[in-house]
């Protein structure tokens, strides 16, 4: 019998194994039994679950073939197979793709549930992107491939599509030999590692995929921005190429500091700020520009934090010293604010072309601006993020997108390549770029073919990665130096 079961809303995409989708073909032409519409009858999503890994019979093997699964996902498979413990489950998903190393209660539960299901993590240069559930019983063997993932938001929120396939146990057909063939595969420790006490999220691939996401993207963070009041000035005063107020430095911008708003008051012009550290060098010396940000390896990730700290501390008394004069000085910064906007409105051929020509209009947002200022400030992580000025997040996991997995691999290839073209290849004060350039350099008489291409250079790293792969060592860690 097939089955084909919809899941409402979303989007269905899925790549699978050749020998799967020979399979695929082959349901096409089976004749289809049933179809149901979860649009028409949704039931809950433990319900939704249980219906999937039924089966006529006594259950006995139940394997979950997936690119990602979240946490209530996990939380329910752990509670079923406490309730079903003659039942074998093994998990197959993708290492990088479920922020298993950035989120520490995946990784806590993952370790957790790992003790009572197999659980392994395939690894892939392309996301492990495959999808099928195959559950047997000693009467029925029943397969489900389709779009749908093992998340909550597959189950319950998607439209998800599943070709759903059952036969006797002793059949034995050749579609099912296929299947547990695929499955048996995957346990191959060249293509996954089983989950134990502890993930480690080291180099385990010979590809740029597994370098990326064993990583972190830093860029600076735009908070700063708060510190400026946009004065929405007309275009045609925008335009104008001769200053109205210095307050507005040297050409008319649309927006007014507030260390140049403090030059308006006679009573705070005589405040001086701390100098403000903007140094980038140190920090992006661990870094590679990419098209997502600044991308740094873990191992890097002390050395970041021990700069960045540094940095910290340098223009903590910067941002110390604005908080201040905003709570200390909230009429006379009112009063500068108000004598900057009469000086514009003089330079106005018509004064109803902008907002703040109405005095009463310019008190009211100037109030409304600094009390959410100051209501941020008061915040400690935005105040904590506004002093670093550098923000750090999880590299995507784009390789589902052949277009912007090639545009983040080009450019960490292209930044690599401007470095070593700016600066001495061994020389350059960047990292990356120096240990990349003295490994490959060291080991390759024909280094400079690939210094200016791309292709060539990801074939080589490649190369080294697999080299360091099976030495089980970190590339960054045998090659740092300062």
């Amino acid at each position: 019998m097939l089955v084909l079961y919809l899941y409402n809303m979303g989007i269905v995409v899925f790549s699978i194994e050749h020998t799967i989708y020979t399979i695929l073909n082959n349901f096409r032409s089976l004749p289809m039994n049933d179809f149901r519409s979860m649009a028409e009858n949704r039931k809950s999503f433990e319900k939704e679950l249980r219906k999937l890994f039924h089966t006529e019979g006594v259950i006995k093997e139940i394997t979950i073939i997936s690119a990602y699964f979240d946490l209530k996902t996990l939380d329910w498979i752990h509670r079923f197979s406490k309730e079903n413990k003659n039942i074998k489950i093994q998990i197959f998903i993708d290492k990088y793709s479920s922020k298993i190393f950035s989120n520490k209660e995946i990784y806590d539960n993952l370790i957790q549930v790992s003790k009572e299901i197999d659980i392994f993590l395939v690894k892939s240069s392309k996301l492990f992107h495959s999808k099928l559930y195959y559950i047997k019983s000693n009467k029925k063997i029943k397969v489900a491939i389709g779009s749908l993932n093992f998340t909550y938001n597959a189950f319950q929120k998607n439209e998800e599509i599943l070709n759903v396939y059952i036969e006797d146990t002793n059949k034995k057909s050749i579609y099912i030999k296929n299947i547990k063939k695929y499955i048996t595969s995957l346990t191959d420790k060249s293509k996954s590692e089983k989950v134990t006490s502890k993930i480690e999220n080291n180099y385990t691939n010979n590809d740029l995929r597994s370098l990326l996401l064993d990583g972190f993207i830093y860029y600076e963070s735009k908070e700063q921005k708060s510190f400026s009041f946009t004065l929405k000035l007309p275009d045609a005063l925008k335009q104008i190429g001769t200053d109205i107020d210095p307050t507005l430095e040297a050409n008319i911008v649309d927006s007014l500091t507030l260390e140049r708003l403090v030059i308006e008051s006679p009573n705070l012009k005589e405040i001086t700020f701390p100098q403000k550290d903007n140094s980038q060098s140190r920090w992006k010396d661990y870094c590679i520009e990419t098209c997502y940000g600044y991308w740094s390896p873990s191992y890097f990730n002390e050395n970041l934090d021990k700069v960045l700290k540094d940095r910290e501390k340098k223009r903590k008394p910067y941002f110390d010293k604005i908080k201040i004069l905003l709570m200390d000085n909230e009429i006379e910064l009112e009063k500068a604010f108000l004598k900057v906007c009469r000086k514009i409105r003089k330079n106005l051929k018509d004064n109803s072309d902008w907002d703040y020509s109405n005095i009463k209009t310019a008190k009211k947002a100037w109030k409304s601006w600094r009390d959410t200022l100051l209501k941020k400030l008061n915040n400690e992580n935005f105040y904590n993020r506004l002093i670093l000025g550098v923000s750090k997040v999880s590299p995507p996991d784009v390789w589902n997108d052949d277009i912007a997995s090639e545009e983040f691999e080009n450019s960490f290839l292209d930044s690599i390549i401007y470095r070593w073209s700016k600066e001495a290849k061994q020389s350059t004060s960047n990292k990356i770029a120096k240990i990349i350039a003295f490994n490959l350099e060291g080991n390759n008489e024909d280094f400079d073919k690939f210094y200016s291409d791309t292709e060539e250079l990801k074939k080589e790293i490649e190369k080294w990665l697999k080299k360091y792969r099976d030495n089980d060592n970190n590339i960054f860690k045998e090659w740092d130096y300062n």
